[in-house]
């Protein structure tokens, strides 16, 4: 009852909490998924597109039973294993591909030092290894898609038909159509075939195959599975619902916010989508975790109106007044920002749509897709294909069977391939194959007038240019020109 004595309230003692996050754009950038399929398979990014616009179809618009969102999480096993990946160059590529979001170490270690806190995503476990390893916030819960790829194996002829297969799901266009939620809209031509040709693919071409066996053996966490893991959180911790802060950003989360929502908790949406801003209570949009961290701070120890108190008047001038429990953390996040602060919203009924819009936009530009070489800290294009151990090289995987290389055999020594020079060069390579050098760089002979004379005094001699196309600078390089037949 309202009026009932508390003793524990009378002593000053608030009850405990907790806190779920998803991971995408709160804890990581990338999109690890399309990474990971951009790595093994040929038009990988356009094959992930192609899928997730399904999954999206199949659950949002088109609101099939059986669908959940986040199932291509599975679907897309089967076609990396064909592709030569493994669970080592799984962990391998999604190690070298990771990007974690500014603040979010300390975030997560601050979090998980006011409360229990749990991370629920529909990333792979390989995935997760090193993104908890870069965390290094040993109290934190952890619960995503568990998949194992070295325990089932692929045929000759099944690898090479889900090849086939992929080039066929990548050559699908993906349209920019958007479907407003419960509004009858007629479905875009190139959606139709979206749905009909993947429908075939996985009721057709998947079914009574090895491949089938490892995509029903991946445990992925969909919408509904989120969902179900929030519930044995609330089992496990004896913590209700309405003590718990979920903040998440993705479609599968929409129905465990909407669920913390309705049950009186605090569902934040950090760089949500258009469909977790509406199972939202507040949502933020901004580059650095931090802010999750303070939102955390004053929910533990004031509860929920007190997030939406400051969540109203999200501005400096009040932030520098408010009494805070924690002044470094806010002090931190304030010099993090010091022109413009993150924006932050309360999600109402009038303002959910303009709000959803905006977060929606925000995200694409935050963590739109990127060539997967670009998300690699510190080199802008990357390291070769073939350095993740296990993966083929992108140049010689594709490449048809027309008889050996044309600049000759391997070379000798302790290559495996020198006792077969008449092997063809289209096989598939692993990455302890050197690759054979490349031919050498034969530039045109330039000269002034077109003189007939220095044109046979070139011919066997030596051209002097720099990366400017001088002639005869100081620190010219002097690169050997072939001798010319007539």
């Amino acid at each position: 009852m309202p009026d009932e004595f508390d003793p524990v309230a009378e002593l000053g003692l608030f009850p405990e909490k907790n806190f779920i996050c998803s991971c995408r754009g709160f804890i990581t950038r990338n999109n690890s998924m399309r990474d990971l399929c951009a790595r093994f398979i040929r038009n990988g990014e356009r094959f992930y597109d192609a899928f997730r616009r399904y999954d999206d179809l199949v659950c949002y618009v088109l609101g099939r039973e059986e669908a959940s969102s986040g199932n291509r999480a599975k679907w897309i096993v089967p076609f990396l294993k064909a592709n030569g990946a493994s669970d080592h160059a799984l962990l391998e590529a999604s190690r070298a591909s990771m990007e974690i979001m500014p603040g979010a170490e300390s975030a997560m270690r601050y979090v998980s030092q006011l409360m229990p806190t749990f991370i629920a995503t529909t990333l792979y476990d390989h995935t997760m290894m090193p993104v908890m390893e870069a965390l290094d916030a040993p109290l934190v819960g952890m619960s995503c898609t568990e998949m194992e790829l070295d325990t089932t194996n692929l045929g000759r002829t099944e690898a090479r038909r889900l090849r086939e297969v992929a080039q066929e799901i990548a050559s699908l266009k993906v349209p920019k159509t958007e479907y407003m939620l419960n509004v009858p809209m007629e479905l875009d031509g190139h959606d139709v075939e979206i749905i009909r040709t993947i429908d075939r693919i996985l009721e057709e071409e998947i079914p009574g195959t090895a491949c089938h066996t490892l995509m029903e053996s991946v445990g992925a966490m969909t919408s509904n599975r989120k969902a179900y893991n929030l519930l044995d959180i609330r089992r496990q911790t004896n913590i209700d619902l309405d003590c718990t802060f979920y903040l998440g950003g993705s479609r599968t989360d929409f129905q465990s916010m909407d669920l913390v929502k309705d049950s009186g908790g605090l569902a934040v949406a950090f760089n949500g989508t258009d469909y977790a801003v509406r199972g939202a209570n507040i949502a933020i949009m901004s580059n650095d975790a931090t802010v999750g961290a303070v939102f955390a701070e004053e929910y533990y120890n004031g509860g929920i109106q007190s997030a939406l108190d400051l969540a109203a008047n999200w501005d400096r001038k009040y932030l520098k007044k408010l009494d805070f429990s924690d002044r470094h953390l806010l002090s931190t996040m304030l010099e993090a920002h010091p022109r413009k602060l993150p924006e932050v919203c309360i999600v109402e009924r009038g303002n959910e749509d303009e709000v959803a819009e905006r977060s929606d936009a925000y995200r694409k530009k935050l963590l739109g897709p990127r060539h997967v070489q670009d998300n690699l800290p510190g080199n802008r294009r990357g390291p070769p294909h073939h350095d993740i151990p296990g993966a083929l090289h992108r140049r010689d995987a594709h490449r048809p069977r027309r008889g050996p290389h044309p600049h000759g055999p391997r070379p000798g020594g302790d290559d495996p391939d020198a006792s077969h020079p008449r092997r063809p060069w289209g096989h598939r390579l692993r990455h302890d194959i050197p690759l054979p050098p490349r031919p050498l760089l034969r530039l045109p002979v330039r000269h002034r007038g077109h003189d007939p004379r220095r044109l046979g005094e070139a011919r066997g001699g030596l051209r002097v240019a720099d990366r400017h196309g001088g002639q005869g600078r100081p620190g010219a390089v002097r690169i050997p020109v072939p001798p010319q037949g007539r």
